[in-house]
């Protein structure tokens, strides 16, 4: 993004949804709570500092989380603002599996993380890129004897 971003998701049920950006080291930079009906919604996101971020969009029936990558230093003032809301109902899809493609600006000799999570799965994939890649999780599954699920550790591509 540079000045602002649209996020645009789907809220598969009426309820409280909280949409919560973080920067890189996990510390919180803004967030916000509002009741969203069922349907199709568009915030925008404004007034960021360069960096990476990362965009989490909670309710009690839905879970979304992705990344942001700001490249023009903002006001400093961040916003999260609702734009508009479809109330259509929304189909809802079992997914099996999803292709996702996330274009990042990188430098050379930089330092990545890649925390991947599908349900109760999570590889973490680190990665110092030298040209452009495309990164690609196995999920693994790592349950404890006491039930506890860990994340794996994915290898390089």
């Amino acid at each position: 993004m540079t000045e602002s971003s649209f996020v645009v998701f789907d809220a598969t049920a009426t309820g409280t949804t909280t949409i919560e950006l973080c920067d890189i080291s996990g510390k919180q930079v803004i967030q916000t709570q509002r009741m969203l009906p069922g349907g199709r919604h568009t915030f925008s996101i404004s007034g960021l500092s360069i960096g990476v971020y990362t965009l989490r969009i909670t309710s009690e029936a839905y879970f979304y989380t992705g990344e942001l990558v700001c490249n023009v230093t903002g006001s400093g003032s961040e916003k999260i603002m609702f734009v508009s809301g479809n109330l259509k109902p929304t189909l809802q899809i079992n997914l099996k599996s999803v292709e996702s493609l996330a274009p990042m600006q990188n430098n050379t000799g930089d330092q990545l993380l890649f925390t991947c999570i599908s349900d109760i799965y999570t590889t973490v994939i680190p990665l110092i890129p030298s040209q452009s890649i495309t990164v690609t999780a196995n999920f693994v599954a790592c349950t404890h004897a006491d039930g506890n699920n860990y994340a794996t550790v994915g290898s390089k591509p």
